[in-house]
């Protein structure tokens, strides 16, 4: 007789298979359908996709976070008695503007900047990128922010703009912008596209803030407002960039003093050309109307700053590295003979700065000093090591101040207190084309001891 238990066992197995038949049917995915249309007309949550085996196109639903575009390929899970669901790509098509995948916070809620593509590299939209670092504040500038508007985070980590020219500010750019009290993106650091006023800049100019909110404007030297260095040649009112808003502070050494000037007179020279006039690096002149030789006769013509004697006949410059007396006459040596080629007989020449025209104490005159060699790119500050010392009287003054305008508050001043030991002390000096300009005083002829060395550079970086 047969075995009643070997053929339920069997019954049993069969059943089994038929069932799990039976949801295999019901149930299926069909990987790398191609997205035809990303969009159906009346069809929000739906896309149109085609199944490359036979041709036929198909409805399914989209996913919250995933997102779709023409020429993909999707994923699509079929269930009996649902609609398909296309629940994630394949493979991103080549002309497609979006990523394979997206950042999506906890509400389903796209970020509309992030994005990393089907090798895993992070991409942005909207002009964000991994090349420009942008993050999230409020605009509270009033008035909207328009992409590559040039601004600054205030104290409220807010969005605002200036209007005054070189403006030390914590820079930004805007990268995604938005009405005034909206979220927009900005960034501080990387490439981005910047916003002009003026004339365009060139590769390798520098850009500061202007006096039109939300525009730079270029400039060809540093200075400590600088906040950018344009990498291609501006057109149209933006310019590529790289944004140099960080400023690190790193050491300095050097064998040679930044300036030393032993045994000089009160800092100013005016004088005339003589009849032997220039020949090459030297400048013959006659005997000074004011101010004395010995106070723009550096000890060594390898010091890094160099005083610089104007031509104001001419309006022009030169740089001064050393002075003395030949079978000619009494001379200035430069150091390009090319500065001076122009330069004639009765030019008046003078060492007093054409740009901080003010006396430094008494009848002392400012001395424009650029510093020629060694000095870092990008330097915006040095912090300068200053020694000083009158040895024919005490309270003597030594004065310091930015490349510019003069404005007493910007003055750095140092009082001898000894005609037997030298003031030495450190102070923060801001470069303006690589220049920052110094007066002196002298107790009488010959007295004056300044000296300056560079201790640490402050550097623009990105």
């Amino acid at each position: 007789m047969p075995d009643e238990r070997a053929i339920r066992r069997i019954e049993e197995l069969l059943a089994d298979i038929t069932r799990l038949g039976g949801q295999s049917e019901r149930t299926s995915i069909v990987p790398n359908l191609t997205v035809v249309d990303d969009t159906p007309a009346g069809l929000t949550n739906f896309i149109t996709v085609e199944d490359d085996r036979d041709g036929d196109t198909i409805l399914a639903q989209k996913v919250p976070g995933v997102i779709y575009a023409i020429g993909d390929k999707v994923n699509v899970l079929f269930i009996e008695g649902t609609e398909p669901t296309a629940y994630q790509q394949g493979s991103q098509s080549s002309g497609s503007p979006v990523a394979v995948s997206k950042l999506v916070s906890p509400d389903l809620t796209i970020d509309p900047v992030l994005s990393a593509d089907n090798n895993g590299e992070v991409t942005a939209v909207n002009g964000v990128s991994a090349d420009n670092f942008a993050f999230i504040v409020e605009n509270t500038s009033g008035a909207a922010a328009t992409a590559n508007d040039v601004g600054f985070i205030d104290s409220a980590g807010e969005y605002q703009t200036t209007t005054t020219a070189n403006d030390s500010v914590a820079w930004c750019v805007v990268i995604i912008g938005g009405a005034n009290n909206a979220d927009i993106y900005v960034s501080r650091r990387g490439r981005a596209t910047v916003a002009y006023t003026g004339s365009a800049p060139a590769k390798g100019d520098f850009l500061v803030t202007s006096t039109t909110a939300g525009d730079a404007s270029a400039q060809t030297t540093m200075r400590p407002e600088i906040f950018a260095i344009a990498l291609a040649a501006g057109s149209g009112g933006t310019v590529s960039a790289l944004l140099l808003t960080g400023r690190e502070t790193k050491p300095f050494f050097s064998a040679n003093n930044t300036l030393f000037i032993s045994g000089a007179s009160t800092s100013d020279f005016v004088s005339d050309i003589a009849a032997a006039g220039v020949v090459g690096d030297k400048i013959y002149y006659n005997a000074p109307s004011s101010g004395n030789i010995n106070a723009i006769t550096p000890v060594s013509t390898a010091e890094l700053g160099k005083i610089i004697i104007h031509n104001t006949t001419q309006t022009d410059e030169a740089k001064i590295i050393a002075t003395g007396t030949d079978g000619t006459g009494d001379f200035i040596q430069v150091s390009a003979a090319g500065d001076i080629s122009a330069w004639i007989a009765t030019d008046v020449i003078v060492t007093r700065s054409q740009t901080n025209t003010s006396t430094g104490v008494s009848s002392s005159r400012f001395f424009d000093i650029e510093i020629t060699s060694e000095l870092p790119e990008l330097t915006t500050q040095i912090k300068l090591w200053v020694s000083w010392r009158d040895t024919g009287g005490v309270d003597e003054r030594l004065i310091t101040h930015p490349f510019a305008a003069n404005s007493n508050p910007k003055r750095e001043t140092i009082i001898s207190v000894s005609t037997a030991r030298n003031y030495q002390g450190l102070q923060l000096q801001p470069l303006i084309q690589s220049r920052f300009v110094v007066s002196w005083e002298s107790s009488g002829a010959g007295t004056a001891n300044p000296l300056f060395r560079i201790y640490e550079t402050v550097i623009a970086s990105p």
